[in-house]
């Protein structure tokens, strides 16, 4: 797999007719300049028409070899520039390719030349909410759920339905029943979770908790928690856990972009994100795998080493929901749950110098994951850029750089401080089985950080304190049933 490639090169590979790609975009391809062609080189006679080469790049697509499907689309459109199937089709591929500022600019032309084709309005809602454009993405979500599902296609409609829903602010109630069992203790007290305050995209606006002693907030380790002292005898007496968070959302998108000039930030990391360049019990760093992948994707730029890092793991793992050792034995195998691609891609960073670390919560998921009206337990990653900060994202979506989303409350990091932070939470959540906590969403509260749809502001602190935990109860894949506008088959 070969990463290495400059933003020149990229222009060169990936050049739509009178354009040059640039930016969050382009950088997005880089973890897809290596893929194989040898589908493209089992054919003896090049294509010598528009159509012929549309066919090429259906073929090469379902072979998902992406770089050279997008070549050929691009041959198609430059022989029939008005072609809206041909414009739609490339739109299409650059979804699947990372390439999305083009795939919007491919939907908006297919639009112009056809405003019938009810599909094309998905494949621009998508590259718009994959490049970050948050109102061009509600608009065209919005464009989709006004036309006929089996028209537009059902999976499309779900997803759009499903990013509008992520493309607003929301006010979760979130509470949690349970008798408390002595495998949840920890010195006689119940360490529980609290969902991390004063982030750009986060707030707690208050908690209450009913059926025990006494309790406090601590903080251990960059996580706050509530230290409980349980009623006796143990186990009688059942526990309310309730909270209620501010979720808004939010994209990092300003503040990576000075990731994309020819000068980077150079000032030291500071004392306390080192840590998180070392290894622990699960996020191994020294496997044969994990130093050949990592040397793979390293770039100067370290934007670009995460984002090699992404796709190397789109490209390579499989989401299943297993438990795993560390992260060596995952990508020795090629699969594992959402807690292995965080624990994988903390380990690929910190190989690379990028302090990394997996970030523990809970989600909307579907029923495979948690009954109806109930949150389920889910990992994802944060990593760390000079003058950035912390910037959320999720491993198994590299269209997630510094986009959190408003489905999920995180509640804490795996801490080299405070290592039990995996087994207390496991405590927590395993004995209940497919325990999950009920939610509810009220009315919005005044935001503290601006509107809805707002970018992430740097002010020289953390753009987020931390979160983390090992195999636990999880949501599943990050992504709906259908991300990709399909075309009608």
């Amino acid at each position: 797999m070969i990463f290495k490639r400059t933003l020149s090169r990229i222009n060169a590979w990936f050049k739509p007719p009178g354009q040059k790609v640039s930016g969050l975009s382009a950088l997005m391809a880089l973890g897809l300049m290596g893929s194989s062609g040898m589908v493209a080189q089992a054919q003896t006679a090049p294509p010598q028409t528009a159509v012929e080469w549309y066919q090429q790049a259906k073929a090469l697509y379902t072979a998902k070899d992406y770089t050279h499907a997008l070549q050929a689309i691009q041959e198609a459109v430059n022989g029939e520039p008005r072609n809206p199937a041909y414009l739609a089709y490339a739109s299409h591929i650059c979804r699947e390719a990372g390439h999305y500022a083009e795939g919007v600019r491919y939907a908006e032309q297919a639009i112009h030349y056809n405003r019938r084709v009810p599909w094309y309005y998905a494949a621009l809602a998508f590259n718009a909410y994959c490049n970050q454009d948050l109102p061009l993405a509600r608009s065209a979500c919005r464009k989709v759920l006004d036309m006929n599902p089996e028209q537009v296609g059902k999976g499309n409609y779900e997803s759009a339905s499903y990013y509008l829903e992520t493309l607003k602010d929301h006010h979760y109630k979130v509470t949690w029943n349970f008798k408390p069992l002595p495998a949840m203790l920890d010195a006689g007290y119940l360490r529980l979770p609290m969902p991390t305050d004063k982030l750009p995209y986060q707030q707690l606006a208050k908690y209450e908790i009913k059926g025990v002693k006494s309790s406090k907030v601590v903080q251990i380790g960059g996580n706050d928690f509530l230290l409980v002292q349980p009623e006796e005898p143990l186990g009688q007496t059942p526990i309310e856990y309730t909270l209620e968070v501010n979720v808004q959302v939010q994209t990092y998108r300003t503040l990576l972009a000075k990731y994309l000039g020819h000068e980077l930030p150079h000032d030291p990391l500071p004392p306390d994100v080192l840590p998180y360049l070392k290894a622990d019990t699960k996020t191994t760093l020294d496997g044969p795998e994990i130093q050949d992948v990592a040397r793979g994707a390293k770039s100067d730029n370290p934007l670009e080493t995460v984002i090699n890092i992404l796709w190397w793991l789109k490209q390579h793992i499989t989401y299943v929901p297993d438990s795993f050792k560390d992260s060596e034995e995952a990508i020795e195998r090629g699969y594992g749950d959402c807690g292995a691609f965080s624990t994988m891609f903390a380990s690929l960073c910190r190989v690379d110098g990028i302090p990394a670390r997996q970030v523990w919560g809970i989600t909307k998921a579907s029923t495979e994951f948690a009954p109806p009206g109930h949150l389920a337990g889910h990992m994802w990653a944060e990593f760390y850029l000079v003058g950035v900060g912390w910037v959320p994202v999720e491993p198994q979506r590299p269209s997630s750089i510094g986009f959190p989303g408003t489905g999920r409350i995180r509640c804490g990091h795996v801490s080299p401080e405070y290592a039990p932070y995996r087994s207390m939470v496991k405590a927590i959540t395993k004995p209940f089985g497919t325990y999950t906590p009920a939610y509810e969403e009220l009315a919005l509260l005044p935001s503290p950080n601006g509107t809805a749809g707002s970018e992430a502001t740097n002010k020289g602190e953390d753009n987020t304190p931390d979160a983390g935990a090992e195999a636990l109860p999880t949501a599943g894949p990050a992504t709906p049933n259908s991300n990709t506008a399909v075309p009608p088959q």
